[in-house]
């Protein structure tokens, strides 16, 4: 079995927002952007930067009929965006788990070069799940037409119990027009970043009214800390505590807060469970 015992390497609080707020998105994001600095500065931070930047790309999942990758707490997600007007494909298998070492223990391997990320999600009240993941960039739609495909990329599926000629779907044959907004960086206390974004889940690209709308915070360990193996882990406490304030201070505003939120996975696979619920 792989070592459980890994390093975090990022930290993301994510919030689900009302909608409703966001039919005329430029106005919406402005007013929600001058929220954040204001709370942020009333605990002691400051907003360095602010931020225009958007981008959009399409989204979908892939599994088996069955969902055999979500029960065994995978996710197989496709993003394509555009890079220099030439279509880029990235393709992300994560594993979520609500038990750090079980999450960590996972094979994520890939036989082409990727992105490795292990992280902790952090979403309301304040419930922590962590998350590994794998992202190998490809500039030709994957055509993934069974699991024995997949693992070909992927081969630490190969221990999961799906035989290999199992099919490979859409999930829900549901694919997503997603706008991400950056919303400029935030300090607490010292020199380290909070970063934080708006992501929009549109039907199509002519749509106004999001289907979901979500906030994230999120900062990396220093890469200095991370070198250094008597300082895994140390995230800077200034951050941390500032981050924690803001994220809770954010969910008493009770007209930008989905009070039924759920996970942009659980939109795509139909599950009615609420975050809040879970």
């Amino acid at each position: 079995m792989k070592n459980c015992n890994q390093a975090i390497n990022s930290r993301e609080y994510k919030l689900i927002l009302n909608v409703n707020q966001f039919y005329d998105r430029d106005h919406t994001i402005q007013r929600f952007g001058n929220l954040v600095e204001l709370l942020t500065q009333q605990f002691s931070g400051k907003f360095i930067s602010r931020e225009i930047e958007e981008k959009s790309r399409q989204t979908y999942y892939l599994d088996t009929p069955n969902f055999d990758l979500r029960h065994y707490g995978f996710i197989l997600r496709i993003r394509q965006e555009k890079k220099y007007d030439q279509p880029e494909y990235q393709v992300t298998l994560k594993h979520r788990e609500p038990d750090r070492y079980l999450s960590a223990s996972q094979d994520l391997s890939a036989t082409k070069p990727g992105k490795t990320k292990f992280e902790e999600d952090i979403i309301p009240p304040f419930q922590s799940k962590f998350s590994q993941s794998i992202s190998v960039t490809k500039n030709k739609q994957p055509n993934f037409e069974n699991i024995k495909q997949v693992a070909k990329l992927f081969p630490g599926l190969k221990s999961l119990d799906i035989p290999d000629e199992t099919p490979i779907e859409v999930v829900n044959n549901f694919q997503v027009y997603e706008v991400v907004r950056k919303l400029g960086n935030l300090q607490f206390g010292d020199k380290h970043i909070v970063k934080t974004d708006l992501s929009f889940w549109y039907l199509n690209q002519t749509e106004n009214l999001p289907v979901i709308a979500e906030f994230s915070l999120k900062y990396r360990i220093p890469k200095r800390l991370l070198e250094s193996p008597k300082k895994l882990e140390q995230f800077p406490m200034p951050m941390i505590q500032g981050t924690n304030r803001l994220f809770k201070a954010l969910q008493q505003q009770w007209e930008w807060i989905n009070f039924h939120p759920m996970t942009k996975t659980a939109y795509v696979y139909g599950e009615k469970k609420s975050l809040l619920a879970a």
